[in-house]
């Protein structure tokens, strides 16, 4: 039986966040759909659309005759919808075992710390098999690097990515607006192999080699950034057990944009409800009888790539 829900905001506050500052230690799904806050669970917005007729401006025609229309550029966008879900974990904290460890641990907030991981764990596992999709979302924008990544001596990994992104801001129209970043998204185990390639750790301020000749210390992701002559890379460490949560065999090139309008041009993002409250995770507890308290995290979103043609996923980059 289950009796007096409580919202605990306290818990959420007390969350533990995931371990970040090294390569792959943190989550990525949240980085590659960045969040945005949404009034109600199904809203309505405006998307880009990426067509011949959309592209398309008839520079001749610019010029007004007199009592006569400007040109009208047509179907810049289009209006679609997303309809967050609600997602959640919880687990039992039985009053005898509170009891006995009620003097040095806070048993609820340790509960809390753990249902949240892996809440996390098990969104990330949907991030990485809803964007790491050759088959569906990425069917029409899928292409083979040219060597894989795990061959030092000759990967081209800076050919491969600017291939890509020139793919991508073709479709796109040919001009990144401000404040759009390119991106890259990739395993621990895929961007361990680039920095080890020959061609990036060339590329970098200072060569190959250091001033005692010994070769440098592989990039950061930062680093790699600067390397590939884009914004971010993101580097997702993140494992079920022994597997990764991201596919080895891929990494994804997209566009990637914070700001308030989802009509420029972006590969998606996650859009939250916080339906009673205003915090992207809601903590909750209630009794379960006979003798228990259940901790409660959830929230309510979409992951939504709305723009698949903001990205680019390279395949075969594992031999």
């Amino acid at each position: 039986m289950k009796t007096n829900k409580v919202l605990r905001p306290d818990l959420i506050a007390g969350l533990n966040a995931p371990r970040s500052g090294v390569i792959g230690a943190n989550f990525i799904g949240a980085d590659i759909l960045p969040m945005v806050g949404v009034p109600k669970k199904a809203h309505p917005f405006f998307k880009s659309v990426f067509s011949d007729k959309a592209l398309t401006i008839d520079i001749d025609g610019l010029a007004r005759a007199a009592k006569a229309d400007y040109q009208t550029l047509n179907y810049r966008t289009t209006a679609d919808t997303a309809t967050t879900e609600d997602e959640g974990l919880q687990d039992l904290v039985d009053d005898v075992q509170e009891a006995e460890v009620v003097q040095q641990f806070d048993a609820e907030q340790d509960m809390a710390n753990g249902v949240f991981l892996n809440l996390q764990r098990a969104t990330e596992t949907a991030y990485g098999s809803y964007l790491f999709d050759a088959a569906s979302l990425f069917v029409s924008y899928t292409n083979d690097v040219t060597i894989e990544w795990d061959t030092p001596a000759t990967a081209i990994v800076y050919s491969d990515v600017g291939t890509a992104f020139d793919s991508i801001i073709a479709r796109i129209g040919g001009v990144l607006p401000a404040g759009v970043e390119l991106c890259l998204a990739v395993s621990k185990k895929v961007f361990l192999n680039m920095a080890n390639t020959v061609d990036i750790r060339t590329r970098r301020a200072g060569g190959y080699y250091n001033a005692k000749g010994t070769p440098q210390k592989a990039p950061n992701a930062a680093e790699m950034a600067d390397v590939l002559d884009i914004d971010q890379v993101f580097v997702g460490g993140a494992k079920n057990g022994s597997t990764d949560i991201w596919d080895d065999e891929y990494a994804l090139a997209f566009l990637r944009y914070t700001g308030s309008d989802v009509s420029i041009p972006q590969l998606g993002r996650t859009f939250y409800w916080g339906e009673d409250g205003d915090s992207q995770f809601i903590a909750e507890t209630y009794r379960s009888e006979p003798r228990g308290t259940v901790v409660l995290v959830r929230n309510n979103v979409k992951r939504y790539a709305f723009n698949a043609e903001c990205g680019q996923l390279l395949g075969n980059i594992t031999s």
